[in-house]
């Protein structure tokens, strides 16, 4: 069975936990990518401050089994 994170991995991402950079860094790193897989949470809150002169990304948001949004 392949593991998403290995699925990832072979088309070029990066495995990042946000925690392990600074408030300034996770802004950074949000607004200069192309493509964003990420668990849904707090750590997507940069995405809020993003600008269309950042440029056009892809985001996939994870949600966990039993998520409901009505």
């Amino acid at each position: 069975m392949i593991k998403l994170v290995d699925l990832l991995n072979e088309r070029g991402f990066q495995v990042i936990f946000p925690e392990d950079f600074s408030l300034e860094e996770q802004f950074a790193m949000q607004l200069r990518a192309k493509r964003i897989v990420a668990i849904h949470g707090a750590a997507l809150a940069p995405l809020l401050f993003r600008k269309p002169s950042h440029g056009s990304f892809q985001l996939v948001e994870l949600h966990t089994p039993g998520h409901f949004v009505p």
